[in-house]
This record gives C-alpha cells, structure tokens and sequence, in this order.
C-alpha cells in the first residue's frame, strides 16, 4: 500500500494512537512513513556517483502521494549536480508502461533503433516498471548496464533481478510495525518522541551500474 493522507476518527484523539505508512494532513497524530523524498534523492544519486549526465525518471502517477515526494527527491539530487531533470514521464506502475515508457524515450521516430542521444541511466517507478525497461532494452539490443543502468524502486522479490540496483521499499512492514510499536509505547510510558513522524529509507544494490565518461549526455 502507498503512501497516503489519514483524517483519523475523532474517537482516536483520546488514546494514545499512530499511522504507519499514512500521515495525519492536521498533525494531530505521530506517523511512522517512509521518506519518499531521500529515496528519489538516493535513486538519482546512484546514477550520478557513476557520472551519468542524461538520467530520465519513469514517475507512476499523480494522484498518490508518494511519487510527487520521490519527484521532487529526484529533481532535487540532479539541481544539486547542475544537470537538468526534463526527462520526468508519468507511466503508470506496470510492466507494459515500462515498457511503451522505454521505447518512447529510446527510439527514433520510426520506434524501432536506438536514438544516439538516449538517456544512460533510467529511474524507474517501483521494480514492475524497471522490469518493462529492461524488456524495451532486449527488443532494441541494448545492453544493461553497458549501455542502459537502471534503478528500481520497491525491491520487489519476484521482479529482482541481476541487472537492477536501487532502493529497496522504504516502509519494510515488520520494521516499520515495530518503530510504531516503539512510539506507542513511548507514549503510555510518556516517554514522547518529539517528532511527529519516524521516516525510514533503506538501499540496496544487485549487479552493478555502468560509469559513464565525464561528459557524456
């Protein structure tokens, strides 16, 4: 489940309570979520620690809270390198968006070769739509990570593969249900935590990506 606002019952007000993975709009309540904005940062910036310049984001979409935070995690790492972040395409969350998203920013008009002037590296929305990526690469031999690297979002087990590195989910279940755990017991202890949200972002990598020569668009 993503990201997303909870107006919390009037009810909760009187007992000690917490959100996990969703936040209160009114910050009455504490919330344990996943920082969305250091895990966009932290995608981009694997691309740009191996020096590529031409870096594209498949962004799923807007109606969720979550990709505008990674976005703008995303936008803020390239403003930070002094390289322009004009390749953001909405593509949904599924392989084949992935996919179409792929082909349009990698073929020439004709949908078929490779542009020269392609990007080098791609961030992709959640691992289902680095998978569609990486079948637009097979159907146009390109070569990942020699040619293409790309960078997942969620560490989906099923859709994990060697030629993927990324961040992994940044709300593990088990962990994130224990930091609520720990702030509710906080309170009945009134021992408060004085932050009003706990966020928590991971990395992983598998494979590898490829350095890019400096300058290369």
């Amino acid at each position: 489940m993503s990201l997303r606002e909870h107006i919390p019952a009037p009810v909760m007000a009187g007992v000690p309570a917490i959100l996990a993975n969703s936040f209160d709009p009114a910050n009455a309540l504490r919330s344990v979520i996943p920082d969305e904005l250091s895990g966009g940062r932290s995608a981009a910036q694997i691309l740009i620690n191996a020096r590529h310049r031409d870096i594209a984001f498949l962004a799923g979409t807007d109606e969720l809270v979550a990709p505008g935070r990674r976005s703008d995690g995303f936008q803020r790492a390239m403003a930070a390198a002094n390289l322009p972040a004009t390749n953001i395409v909405t593509t949904a969350w599924e392989v084949n968006k992935g996919f179409a998203a792929a082909m349009h920013l990698l073929t020439n008009d004709d949908g078929r070769t490779p542009r020269t002037d392609r990007p080098t590296g791609i961030v992709c929305a959640n691992d289902r739509v680095a998978v569609g990526v990486l079948l637009a690469c097979g159907r146009l031999r390109l070569r990942v990570p020699e040619d293409l690297s790309i960078v997942g979002y969620d560490d989906e087990p099923q859709r994990a593969g060697p030629a993927r590195s990324g961040p992994p989910s940044p709300f593990p279940g088990h962990k994130g249900g224990r930091a609520a755990g720990k702030v509710i017991s906080g309170a009945l202890t009134r021992q408060l935590f004085h932050n009003a949200n706990l966020c928590m972002v991971t990395m992983a990598t598998r494979g590898r990506t490829t350095k890019c020569d400096a300058g290369v668009g």
